[in-house]
């Protein structure tokens, strides 16, 4: 086989893996096409088995723990920053509240929190905030 060949052959190859990689990290994101949970019999990086997306799992651990920062976010979840901003950012789901922690937009605050009021961010900074 020609050098300039096999070379092209082998760098195809090296990206194909690059791509399968990327994939993988979207479908262990976001699930499979078509598919709204992650693949079956995956754990939670919450300790629970997980029954959805990433923003389930935000869901899920604001419901059992209550209103929660960002860095608290990240270190119980183990998620990548980018995708607590990209989860956080769903204006549907998620408010910042006034103290600067995320709750769950029309749930109401576990305990005696009088925190209810949500600041407005825009969304780049509700995407960067750290705390």
């Amino acid at each position: 086989m020609d050098t300039d060949i096999r070379k092209t052959i082998q760098r195809l190859d090296q990206r194909i893996k690059e791509l399968q990689v990327t994939r993988q990290l979207l479908v262990d994101q976001f699930g499979e096409p078509n598919e709204r949970s992650a693949p079956s019999g995956s754990a939670s990086v919450i300790g629970q088995p997980s029954n959805g997306t990433r923003k389930s799992e935000v869901i899920q651990y604001l419901k059992q723990h209550g209103p929660a920062s960002r860095k608290e976010l990240l270190d119980a979840t183990h998620m990548p920053d980018g995708t607590i901003g990209f989860v956080l950012k769903d204006k549907s789901t998620f408010q910042r509240l006034a103290d600067g922690t995320w709750w769950l937009v029309g749930e109401n605050l576990p305990g005696d929190r009088n925190v209810t009021a949500p600041t407005m961010f825009s969304d780049e900074e509700a995407a960067t905030e750290k705390t």
